[in-house]
């Protein structure tokens, strides 16, 4: 029988490190919301993605590298990734600088989605993916390009 697997999911440094001690799957989310009742651009990055990912292999130790990394991806397909931009932004109200350097949404064509997942993959660990998006339906080719399948 297969042992049971538990799956968490913070932003948070604390519960970042509870999780690298304790739980098996890590689902990384921003960090959390400004004065501005508004996500921090700082919060979305793939800096800030890459220390959330750091702090919780340390809180981890020795079993490190058992742990798997996942997140959320909001996808948008578009031949024209600045203008989509610029359409979300107004369309939410949000600086189109929080959306352009987001790790959590994959805007442009397939092989810039592709591209980002690949990116996240490499440079911060993750090897869960929850896509998301008007357009999930599209993007098989990404999930057979990189899943190997």
């Amino acid at each position: 029988m297969r042992p049971i697997r538990f799956a968490t999911q913070s932003g948070g440094a604390e519960i970042l490190a509870l999780m690298g001690r304790e739980a098996d799957i890590v689902a990384i989310v921003p960090a959390g919301i400004s004065g501005s009742g508004q996500l921090a651009k700082e919060s979305v990055t793939l800096a800030t993605l890459k220390k959330q990912a750091a702090l919780v292999r340390e809180a981890a130790g020795a079993r490190a590298d058992e742990i798997e990394f996942s997140m959320f991806l909001d996808c948008k397909l578009t031949d024209d990734r600045e203008k989509t931009i610029a359409e979300m932004a107004e369309q939410s109200k949000a600086d189109p600088d929080l959306i352009r350097g987001s790790a959590y949404r994959g805007i442009g064509r397939l092989d810039e989605i592709t591209a980002h997942v690949r990116r996240l993959r490499d440079e911060v660990g993750m090897t869960y993916f929850c896509l998301r998006g008007p357009d999930v339906e599209q993007l098989g080719p990404v999930v057979k390009e990189l899943s190997g399948a």
